[in-house]
């Protein structure tokens, strides 16, 4: 008999949180699985436009918002000057080589040669000074204002280098000096573009977390903690370092996380919690079952079809309580009679056939529940439960509006 009867999971019985929701209570892609993802998918939906609606309105991150991308902008627009000058100074100032004359089959060059030479070389040099200082001097300031820009110190080295007659191969040493801080230049601007992208992006993804989670904040400190954070992700968006930017962005991740594990693992339970009601109370009105509730609450009780209750609670691991009562229309001391405990029993044993049936359609959800307790309701221990009629709540309304009458009458004659 099944008058009390207490109804477990097959898998993990006594364990709650995000692996008994979807990995151990239900089965995956089940009827009660898709349930609870789209009960929770739901809340996640709305919470989200909420939140996108704060967003537009947050100046401070509408601001920062627009400052890193005008950053990024300028950053992507010294890059490419960066990327012509490279360019420029490769195609203008590419060194020649000075082919030798000397070969096996012609007598070693005179003096008169090594002159030509030398002119030659001479020549080159100047030309390519020449070339150099145009290039340098036409180099945007951008460039050179950029802090980790080199630029400065080569036109300080250039200088040097035209008053002391250099030969040609310290010209392509400078030609090659001047390619690396190019090349160096650019790789620091792509580096540091990247930066703020990961900063910009970083600081989105905690954003939108903190505004979205405050919507499945329930406790005062769930509260609280949510809008410290924002506090703090908000004066970190004020700093103008960006290394710091990353390092306190991701202290910040790390507490968010953790807040938002333990606000995840209430929300999956939740929404387990609603899909098993729902089919609880879908199955036992396809039986006949009536549901009985206090206004607002989860579901308490069922009507037996023919008289009295099962009495019903959901624990936080998803255990389930079944109970049989006896219904009384109003108070009374006296033990059951004959009469009524027979009666109990007829229902109790109307019950015991049901429960199985209720469980074997849980399972078809997928959702894997077993008996784990069960007994006949004893004589001496029948829950009695009072069954108040419509009469009864018309009555019990009417005396109270009528004393609410009486206090204003009583204040008014004061």
């Amino acid at each position: 008999m099944s008058g009390e009867a207490v109804v477990v999971s097959t898998i993990s019985a006594g364990t709650v949180g995000a692996v008994l929701a979807f990995g151990g209570l239900m089965a995956l892609g089940s009827l009660a699985y898709k349930m609870a993802k789209t009960h929770q998918e739901q809340r996640f939906f709305d919470a989200q436009k909420k939140a996108f609606e704060q967003k537009k309105k947050l100046t401070a991150w509408q601001d920062y918002q627009m400052n890193q991308q005008k950053s990024m902008e300028a950053l992507n627009e010294k890059r490419q000057i960066a990327l012509d000058a490279f360019e420029n100074l490769h195609l203008n100032l590419e060194m020649p080589e000075v082919k030798s004359q000397k070969n096996d089959n012609t007598p070693e060059l005179g003096a008169q040669a090594q002159v030509f030479l030398d002119t030659d070389e001479h020549s080159q040099v100047e030309q390519h000074l020449a070339k150099l200082e145009r290039w340098l001097f036409a180099l945007p300031a951008k460039l050179s204002e950029h802090e980790s820009s080199l630029i400065p110190q080569l036109k300080t080295q250039f200088d040097q280098l035209k008053t002391q007659s250099p030969r040609l191969e310290t010209v392509e040493s400078f030609i090659a000096t001047a390619k690396l801080s190019v090349s160096q230049l650019m790789t620091r601007l792509d580096k540091q573009q990247q930066q703020q992208a990961q900063v910009l992006q970083q600081a989105e993804q905690q954003l939108d977390v903190l505004l979205n989670y405050q919507h499945f904040a329930e406790s005062e400190i769930e509260t609280e903690e949510i809008a410290a954070l924002q506090a703090h992700l908000l004066t970190i968006l004020e700093q103008k370092g960006r290394s710091t930017h990353l390092s306190a962005l991701s202290l910040l991740a790390k507490k968010s996380a953790h807040l938002k594990q333990g606000i995840d693992e209430r929300l999956e339970q939740q929404a387990t919690e609603a899909t098993v009601y729902k089919r609880i109370h879908h199955h036992m009105e396809s039986m006949g079952y009536r549901a009985i509730r206090q206004q607002g609450e989860p579901i308490q009780s069922w009507e037996i079809p023919g008289g009295e209750q099962v009495r019903f609670s959901l624990q936080p691991d998803f255990k389930l309580g079944f109970q049989v009562a006896h219904e009384r229309t109003q108070h009374s001391d006296a033990a059951l009679s004959l009469p009524e405990t027979a009666f109990l029993h007829q229902q109790e044993a109307k019950w015991c056939n049901d429960l199985p049936k209720l469980l074997m359609q849980l399972q078809k959800d997928g959702l894997n529940y077993r008996v784990d307790f069960e007994r006949q309701l004893p004589d001496d221990g029948i829950p009695i439960v009072i069954l108040e009629t419509v009469d009864d709540l018309l009555a019990a309304e009417d005396e109270r509006t009528h004393s609410q009458q009486n206090a204003v009458k009583r204040y008014l004659d004061q």
